[in-house]
């Protein structure tokens, strides 16, 4: 991916990459993540009225619940010796 700056802006970071979604009532929407914790979510501003200066898109950020790992085994390792 080139991530060069137009002539005079700052420098970017890239975050993260957001992939087009549907949501389950056909709502377009993007969502990427920022670690296993966090998720983005891109959202058309439902609020923005023609000729208003609101935003034209609202970008938020949900708080995922990390997977968990398999449980380890709990069975006692044969090279133990009981006493």
């Amino acid at each position: 991916m080139n991530n060069e700056n137009e002539k005079g802006s700052g420098a970017r970071i890239q975050l993260s990459g957001l992939w087009k979604q549907e949501s389950r009532s056909g709502k377009t929407y993007y969502s990427g993540t920022l670690g296993p914790s966090v998720q983005l979510q891109l959202w058309p501003n439902k609020f923005k009225e023609e000729g208003d200066k609101r935003p034209d898109l609202v970008l938020y950020l949900v708080k995922r619940e990390p997977k968990k790992k398999p449980a380890e085994s709990e069975s006692k390792s044969t090279d133990e010796v009981p006493f």
